[in-house]
């Protein structure tokens, strides 16, 4: 029985080792899956933003009409409007980098949860199976099962002879 639960044991213990090389695994893929969707997501931020800057420079007059608008205020004009739509912008920038993240954490959160879960039970799978163990060395413990050598050495003392059989089958005290 002890080498039929040693194996239990070890399959056990294999079944968890490769849970979690799994687990790892997945770990790492979603690490690096998030390290790519933000780094696409700041590059094209950086991209539209000189897009953007492009367009904002774009608006403001130059030379003598630049001159006239800055008598007039135009350009004063312009500038807050290129003010507000940075800021604007920024907000923008910020709320999806904040939305890529959150997704982000609650995928990760749910990925510990399952690796967490799955642990839960292996180490109920492992208390089941010692107290298993436990339970068969204590029975075990309870009823000794004596070994081959001290029944012969019992036999050689005499211990198990029946009494009426030592001198003969036709043998009678008188």
């Amino acid at each position: 029985m002890t080498p039929k639960l040693q194996a239990w044991v070890k399959e056990e213990q294999a079944k968890a080792e490769k849970a979690n090389l799994a687990s790892q695994f997945q770990r790492e893929q979603m690490v690096q899956r998030h390290r790519q969707v933000r780094a696409r997501l700041k590059s094209e931020q950086q991209e539209r933003w000189l897009d953007e800057e492009r367009k904002r420079a774009a608006r403001a007059p130059r030379g003598l009409k630049g001159l006239w608008g800055w008598i007039t205020g135009k350009s004063r004009k312009i500038r807050k409007e290129n003010e507000a739509e940075i800021a604007g912008a920024e907000q923008r920038d910020r709320a999806e980098k904040h939305g890529v993240v959150t997704k982000q954490l609650a995928e990760r959160r749910n990925l510990q949860r399952q690796i967490r879960a799955a642990r839960d039970r292996q180490n109920e799978r492992m208390q089941s199976l010692s107290r298993d163990v436990v339970r068969y060395l204590e029975m075990g413990a309870a009823a000794p099962i004596p070994d081959q050598q001290s029944t012969r050495r019992q036999r050689q003392r005499g211990v198990d002879r029946d009494p009426g059989t030592e001198r003969g089958p036709g043998f009678e005290p008188s």
